[in-house]
């Protein structure tokens, strides 16, 4: 007598994810093999790095940059497995990215951008474009900016990787020194205070009697001259000033008158 044995058709493996993804990002893979008997009840994953998975529809997330074979072949619960296949994938890193560091710049200058980027660069974005002589390179030109402003560097590498930073910008107005104050102490323009002045780190003001002596200095903008030297009020009259902002801008001189 002969024992007759069932021969099932090979079932076709097949399956569906990313064909590029950034590092960190998940990897979906999908199974949808075929079989015309019985059904699948057992996946064979192969990420390509040593790792492996048992999922039907498994997830699975890269952390270096790699081009990735991945191997798959399933089980029908009849015992067939289907053919093996695989897919190459690409994994790219992030682009590095500085923005640099924040800048002062005068508002009737200009201060190139010391932005740095590294890696498969794409492309580069800055935004908003006010005062920048170019949105689309690394390095732009702020150009008399009006105001305090911040930007905002995207960088877009192979597979649209993409890293972000931000760099502040502070707009150094031209320093305003009034000509007369009245340090009598009633509390109303007892000092002499220097619109803007306080923008400019490390500035030196210096002020000088009408014979030449240095009576007041001050380095940083520390505290606005409140009319005396060593601790006595100085007399009524006319004094000279020195200002260096000593960021990029000329020095400043003129002359303050005190009243009292």
């Amino acid at each position: 007598m002969r024992q007759l044995v069932t021969v099932y058709e090979q079932p076709k493996a097949r399956f569906a994810s990313e064909d590029s993804l950034c590092i960190g990002d998940l990897l979906h893979c999908a199974d949808s093999s075929k079989t015309n008997n019985g059904a699948f009840n057992k996946w064979f994953w192969n990420f390509g790095n040593g790792a492996t998975d048992t999922l039907k529809n498994p997830v699975y997330r890269y952390t270096t940059a790699a081009i990735q074979t991945i191997t798959f072949y399933a089980q029908t619960d009849l015992g067939c497995y289907t053919d093996t296949i695989k897919k190459q994938i690409e994994v790219f890193a992030y682009p590095v990215v500085s923005a640099g560091p924040d800048l002062f710049v005068l508002d009737d200058g200009q201060k190139q951008i010391k932005a740095t980027a590294t890696g498969r660069i794409v492309s580069y974005t800055w935004t908003p474009s006010t005062y920048l002589s170019d949105t689309t390179i690394l390095q732009p030109t702020i150009i008399k900016p009006q105001d305090d402003i911040y930007y905002y560097l995207s960088v877009k590498g192979r597979g649209v990787c993409t890293s972000k930073d931000t760099l502040f910008v502070v707009s150094l107005s031209m320093p305003k020194p009034p000509n007369t104050f009245t340090p009598n102490g009633d509390g109303i323009n007892d000092t002499w205070e220097i619109k803007y002045l306080d923008q400019y780190e490390g500035c030196v003001v210096e002020i000088y009697s009408a014979r030449g002596q240095l009576i007041f200095r001050n380095t940083g903008y520390v505290e606005p001259w409140n009319g005396t030297y060593k601790g006595q009020a100085v007399p009524v009259g006319t004094y000279y000033f020195v200002i260096d902002p000593k960021n990029g801008r000329k020095k400043i001189a003129g002359y303050v008158t005190i009243l009292r």
